[in-house]
């Protein structure tokens, strides 16, 4: 029989676990906060103020983030995590502050399709067998309808759009911890910054609730 003091101490080991602030996710909860805070939500059909808001969000992301100093004392095993999370964060902050970002993202709008992007989402989420978790999945069905889409939304633009999405969405499956595998990638947001997948997202819910 367990005694008082056993169940105290294990109360204890879990809650303190619970709140250990080296965990993975603490880490990925880090970080989407940090996604969050950017600000960055542009819309489609969005172009006056995308220049602004770009140089606005570069200014945010410093180098390195906040997340990777307050967390570089975690134990090696996290810190290699932790790694590939701000390999991700570099990555976005590259797109974001790039000299053509702004040109890049008005094309990458403008191949924006709501409605074909909506029966693509829905397409592969009745598919989906049950993936790692939903930032994982909903990237890997995000990309997907993408790269299926662009060529009838925006032929002209596509192979600028795409090749600046690959970037997207290499920088948001690092950010959100998720695998590189082409299974993780089909099988099925978080963050980040992943900008277009935000955008692609909302793109899906606009039609949902409208």
């Amino acid at each position: 029989m367990i005694s008082r003091t056993e169940s105290l101490l294990t109360l204890l080991l879990v809650t303190a676990s619970a709140q250990d602030p080296c965990s993975l996710k603490a880490v990925r909860a880090c970080y989407a906060e940090l996604h969050r805070g950017t600000g960055m939500q542009p819309k489609p059909g969005q172009t006056g103020d995308i220049r602004k808001t770009l140089a606005a969000t570069c200014a945010k992301m410093t180098l390195p983030s906040k997340c990777y100093t307050e967390h570089a004392h975690c134990p090696g095993d996290v810190k290699a995590k932790l790694s590939s999370f701000e390999d991700g964060y570099k990555m976005s902050r590259d797109l974001v502050c790039e000299k053509n970002a702004a040109e890049d993202m008005k094309k990458v709008i403008g191949c924006l399709d709501v409605i074909l992007l909506a029966q693509c989402s829905q397409k592969y989420a009745q598919n989906a067998q049950d993936a790692q978790n939903d930032e994982c999945r909903t990237s890997g069905i995000m990309e997907k309808c993408a790269e299926e889409t662009f060529p009838k939304s925006c032929p002209a633009d596509q192979e600028v759009a795409t090749a600046f999405l690959k970037r997207v969405q290499t920088a948001s499956l690092l950010l959100s911890g998720c695998s590189s595998s082409s299974q993780a990638r089909l099988a099925a947001e978080s963050f980040i910054v992943a900008l277009l997948a935000s955008i692609i997202l909302m793109c899906f819910k606009s039609t949902q609730d409208g």
